[in-house]
């Protein structure tokens, strides 16, 4: 666990650690301690340690190729960062991604979004795509894996417009995501502009979410 106190306790070391995630909250239980915090006191995700966090790692651990951490912030504590490992690097990050997909997915599921959906394709502007509402959803799309292909789910967004519900393929593809400001509503926001290369051009799209939110879309793009 990484905060002030530990960082400057010459006896911290890294210890196992068990973590159940449950669709409401997630459970850090170490040898002696429980952690308990609902989702949305987790402010951050796969953030990277401090160097002195992997430096206490090599007299810990065998090795740490692979690791990932929980930032969270519960009533009247500083914030912690819980640091993880697999115990093993052979499956490091097998392992850790396959439970980020989980996390995320607990996370930003049927959250509330915003999209320009294609506003501009190759250079020109549509001026058709207004913005409109919608919700975060983790739809089901074949992958090859070797001879084989597998359906996985992947983060997207799902509108309805006119009744009709559509859902958004906005995170694959991608070509560059930069934070821009832009009117939604009104008033003058941050949102996410994203660059995809859709039938061999660029397509731009904007994409606004509350803030927290917008971090874990760009913390769900970086490991996969």
């Amino acid at each position: 666990m990484v905060n002030p106190y530990t960082m400057r306790d010459p006896f911290t070391k890294w210890e196992k650690i068990q973590i159940i995630l449950y669709n409401d909250k997630i459970e850090f239980k170490f040898k002696n301690n429980e952690i308990v915090a609902t989702l949305d006191q987790i402010e951050d995700v796969d953030a990277k340690l401090p160097r002195r966090a992997i430096e206490i790692a090599k007299g810990s651990l065998e090795d740490l190729g692979e690791y990932s951490s929980i930032t969270i912030k519960l009533p009247d504590r500083d914030i912690d960062i819980i640091g993880f490992a697999p115990e093993t690097s052979i499956y490091g990050k097998t392992l850790i991604n396959a439970f980020l997909k989980k996390l995320f997915f607990e996370l930003l599921n049927k959250k509330e979004v915003k999209v320009q959906y294609g506003l501009i394709k190759g250079g020109s502007v549509d001026p058709s795509v207004t913005w409109e509402n919608g919700m975060f959803v983790f739809a089901q799309k074949p992958v090859k894996k070797g001879v084989s292909i597998i359906h996985e789910p992947v983060l997207a967004i799902a509108v309805t417009t006119d009744r009709k519900p559509k859902v958004y393929d906005l995170f694959s593809n991608i070509e560059s995501v930069n934070r821009e400001k832009k009117a939604v509503d009104g008033e003058e926001r941050d949102v996410l502009e994203i660059k995809q290369i859709k039938a061999g051009e660029t397509m731009t799209s904007y994409m606004y979410a509350p803030q927290k939110e917008t971090l874990f879309v760009l913390r769900y793009l970086i490991p996969f």
